[in-house]
Formats: structure tokens, sequence, C-alpha cells
């Protein structure tokens, strides 16, 4: 049982005085690694043992970027040789994320699923040209991939016929689920429609949908070795009166399943939209509500919207959220050795800019149990990514970081 997670929901309102350390990676105007063009704008990065990847869009340079045992490099960009023929253009890189794991990355360009392994060139793993195991006919339309211990899962399409997940392991494309296969219970009839397909160390988690009428949603994953739901729609959420509503896409880590999800309008603070937590299977005991809109800081404010997230690592959890009613984007906080403890907000500026607000990608937004990355959208339009790293809380202890480094002292 992950003890520290667990408890959070009994010591939530505990306070952090720590000093965040924020490592700039890129920011809008820094040069591309080994080019001329400049950043314009980024996703939200992902990190692994200390590297991290990220999409950025620059004219003529849009691509994959990663930093990768300290050194800025491009992992595929428009100009480079695409291994399904031709070139890649910045328009290829729409809407894509670098996933990291290791030195291997994962992403969706140019209507495909590529990888670079480490020590390897970037290779095609799909494309629309590439028979989908699950359904005999060709892919269509990919999420976007997630890549762990030399595996990478991803989505076909989200509805329809072709929906389903694919796992690339062992250099061979092998099916785990597609549209009309049945759901287990208590869910009602068929997979109708899905979510991103969460991959990892060999676990899926699906935000899935049913074919019942009203059709209702819940958390699917083939950990134990046969599909079954962690959580649905047809049972009540933990401590409440109500059933769960609404459902993003899980995080895995280790044997641990997490999700944000919310319960019916009118259930929320005060009465006003919903109910909003986030749970945690950790594959022994009854779901546990890690957080939700009913837990206030050691200051009095009190959370009132859950948006992104969660990040996991060790007992360490990272979330976006919104406080006493204003923007849901504003506050990344993390739970650390015990605490709610505040990463970053609006009202301080970082790198010498005030954020607008944040982003995260919840699978590899955490590194180690002290360190993560997110996305900073500021005030003047501009965009960052940051890696940040959190001393022990209250030891006030700043510690250096190669590239720009900033501090901060927040209490949540």
């Amino acid at each position: 049982m992950n003890l520290g997670l667990a408890m959070l929901a009994l010591t939530g309102t505990a306070a952090a005085a720590v000093e965040i350390n924020f490592t700039r990676l890129a920011r809008s105007g820094d040069q591309v690694p080994g080019g001329t063009e400049t950043f314009v704008n980024f996703s939200a990065p992902s990190a692994s043992n200390g590297n991290y990847a990220w999409s950025g869009e620059a004219v003529g340079a849009s691509g994959i970027y990663a930093r990768i045992n300290g050194v800025d490099q491009a992992i595929a960009r428009s100009g480079d040789a695409n291994p399904a023929g031709g070139t890649f253009t910045d328009s290829n890189f729409g809407l894509a994320l670098g996933k990291i794991d290791g030195e291997d990355v994962a992403f969706r360009a140019a209507g495909g699923i590529y990888a670079r392994f480490a020590g390897n060139p970037l290779q095609l793993i799909a494309n629309t040209s590439t028979l989908n195991p699950n359904t005999g006919s060709n892919y269509t339309n990919f999420q976007q991939p997630y890549i762990s211990s030399g595996g990478i899962g991803f989505m076909n399409a989200a509805s329809g016929p072709q929906l389903s997940m694919t796992v690339f392991a062992g250099g061979t494309l092998n099916p785990v689920i597609s549209a009309n296969d049945t759901l287990p219970a208590p869910m009602s009839g068929n997979l109708r429609l899905a979510g991103q397909g969460v991959y990892k160390d060999g676990i899926v988690g699906i935000q899935v949908f049913d074919s019942g009428s009203p059709s209702r949603q819940g958390i699917l994953t083939n950990r134990g070795g046969s599909f079954n739901m962690i959580a649905s729609g047809y049972q009540n959420i933990p401590g409440q009166s109500f059933n769960f509503g609404q459902f993003l896409d899980p995080t895995i880590q280790g044997d641990h399943i997490a999700f944000i999800a919310w319960g019916p309008n009118g259930t929320g603070p005060n009465g006003v939209g919903s109910y909003k937590g986030i749970f945690l299977d950790d594959n022994t005991n009854p779901l546990t509500t890690l957080v939700d809109t009913n837990t206030f800081l050691s200051d009095g404010r009190r959370i009132t919207d859950l948006t992104r997230g969660p990040g996991l690592f060790g007992d360490t959890m990272l979330f976006i959220a919104g406080v006493d009613g204003g923007n849901a984007l504003a506050n990344v906080f993390a739970y650390y050795e015990g605490e709610i403890v505040s990463i970053a907000d609006t009202s301080t500026p970082i790198d010498g800019r005030m954020p607008a607000s944040f982003n995260i990608a919840a699978d590899g937004a955490l590194y180690a149990e002290d360190r993560g990355v997110f996305l900073v959208n500021f005030t003047d339009g501009s965009r960052g990514i940051y890696a940040f790293v959190i001393p022990a809380p209250g030891t006030g202890v700043l510690i250096a970081a190669a590239g720009l480094v900033c501090a901060r002292r927040r209490r949540a």
C-alpha cells in the first residue's frame, strides 16, 4: 500500500514552507537545439530519470525536442527525413506531445506514431498505411502514445469501428481492446467510446464509455492479467452519496492507478458545479480519495477545482487546481512528505514573467519524489518549460542546477 498517498485525505491541511527551485528547459524566444530558429510555443513536457522531452513550435523547426544526459537535442523536426518517406514539416507536429522513458522517446506526428530508442535512429511504429491488428484494416486516427520499458501503447480513434488500443512490444503490434468488445461488470454492454490508452510497464488504463442507456464512464485496466474496472459511473464516489459522473485519463505507477473524476452538477462547493476529486487504487485497499473540492489549505483557502494530473512518483503526487473559485489552472501543488506544497501559482513571477496558467502531462510530470516538470503560460503570451526541485519541507535548502535557476518560498 502507498501509505503516504493514502494518508493525504487525512493530512491535506498540512502546510509547507520550502524553497522551490526552477530550471528553465526552454522558453519562447530561445534558440532551438542545433539550429538558429527560435521557439514560439510548446506542449506539456514529460520527464524520466532526469531526462526531458517536449514538442516545440518554431517556424521552420517545429518538432520533438529533448534534454538527455544534459544535452539539448532534436529528436525529429521540420526538414528531417521521415522514416515513412519524404521529410517532416512544421504542420506534422501540431498537437504532438513528446513522451520519454529513460532515453527512449515516442510521439505522434505526420499521421503516425514514431519512436527513437536509445542508441538507434528514429523509426516509424505505425501510420495510416499500417494494418491494425485489432480491426483487420489500416489505422485511421492516432491518439498520443505512451512509452515504457521498450513498449509503446496507443489508441486509434476515440469512437466508431476503428476504436482500438495497440501495444508495440518486441517489434510487434499487439491488440489490446477494440470497439464493441464486452466491458467487465458493472459496465453495461460494450466499449463505445474511449479516452487515451495510458500504458506503463505492461499495464494499461483507459477511460471508457459503455453502450448502456444512458452511457456511463469508468476506468478500465488489464492489471492482474485480465480486464477489470477500477471505478465507474455505477458506483458511489468514496465518502459521498452520489455516483461518479465523469473521469479524466488515469495515471499508472507500478500497480497504482490514480485519476481525476467528478460527480453530478450541483455537488460542488456550496452546491455550485461538480464535486471533483483525485482517487487512488493501490491494488490492495478500497478506492481512496486523495484530495477533493472539500480540501482546505492551512491558510483557509479551499480547493474548488481539479484540472490536471495526477502525476505520481513514490509517495509524491503533482496536480493543478483552482482555489476559492479562481482560475482552475492557476496553482501547481504537490503532496510531498506528508504536506501539500505550493510549487507555483499565478501570483508569483517565474523567470521574470508573470504566469497566467499552468499545464502538466500527468504521465511523466514527476521523475523523482522531489522532482518534476511543467509548462507555464505567461501573461505576455509567451510559454516556458521548467523543471523543479522540492527540498524537504521546512529546510529552506537551495539546490543549484545547470542553466537558469530561480527560487520561490511558498506556503500552501
